[in-house]
C-alpha cells in the first residue's frame, strides 16, 4: 500500500510517498507529472501521520538545523549502479560536498562521472539522498533535477562553500559495512 502527503517547504510543495517499508518518493515535482502518482489510488486521502519523523526532520532542515535523514527507503525500479551511487551519496554529511568524480571513485568506477550524474538526475528522494551535495570537481554546481537555483539554495542553506569540495576520504564504499542507520538500499 502507498501512503503519501505533501509538505510546504520554503522551496515549494514537496511530494512525499512511501510504503510500509520506507520512503519511495520525495520531490518538488508536480504530482500530476510523476508516474508514481498513477500507483496511488486516492490522491484526496493524504497520510501525513505515516511520516512523523520525516516531517519533523524537514522542519528542522529548513530551519537551518543540521539534520541527518535516516529514514528507511523503499526505492522502486532502481538499477544496481544507481544503488551503489545512492549509497555513497546518502553518506555525504550535512554541509559537505563531493564531486561527481569522487563519487565515481568511491563506487570503484572512476571513469563514470557522467553516469553518476545521470543516476543522481533520477534520484527519487531529494534530501534523503542528498544529490545537491554533489558538485563538479572545479567547484561548479553541475546539474540538479529540481533546477540549479534550488541546488544553490540548498547548498547555501547548509552553508556549503561552492568554491571546491571537501573530500571525504573516510566515507565508506559500497563494499564496507555502514552503520545500521545507513544500511538503506538492499
Amino acid at each position: 500500500m502507498f501512503f503519501y502527503t505533501f509538505y510546504d517547504s520554503p522551496l515549494g510543495k514537496i511530494s512525499i510517498a512511501g510504503t510500509d517499508k520506507g520512503i519511495c518518493k520525495l520531490s518538488l515535482e508536480d504530482r500530476t507529472v510523476s508516474p508514481l502518482w498513477e500507483r496511488v489510488p486516492d490522491l484526496d486521502n493524504q497520510h501525513r501521520e505515516m511520516f512523523p519523523t520525516l516531517i519533523q526532520n524537514l522542519e528542522k532542515y529548513f530551519a537551518g538545523i543540521p539534520t541527518e535523514f535516516n529514514e528507511a527507503l523503499d526505492l522502486i525500479d532502481i538499477t544496481p549502479f544507481q544503488k551503489r551511487v545512492y549509497n555513497i551519496v546518502r553518506k555525504i554529511p550535512y554541509a559537505e560536498t563531493l564531486s561527481y568524480k569522487e563519487v565515481a571513485e568511491k563506487i570503484g568506477s572512476a571513469k563514470n562521472c557522467r553516469a553518476c550524474g545521470q543516476a543522481l538526475k533520477q534520484n527519487p528522494v531529494l534530501l534523503l539522498i542528498p544529490c545537491h551535495r554533489v558538485i563538479g570537481s572545479k567547484g561548479d554546481l553541475g546539474g540538479f533535477s529540481a533546477g540549479i537555483g534550488i541546488k544553490k539554495k540548498l547548498l547555501e542553506l547548509e552553508k556549503t562553500s561552492l568554491r571546491g569540495t571537501k573530500s571525504r576520504s573516510n566515507l565508506k564504499t559500497g563494499s564496507e559495512q555502514a552503520p545500521q542507520s545507513m544500511r538503506l538500499l538492499r
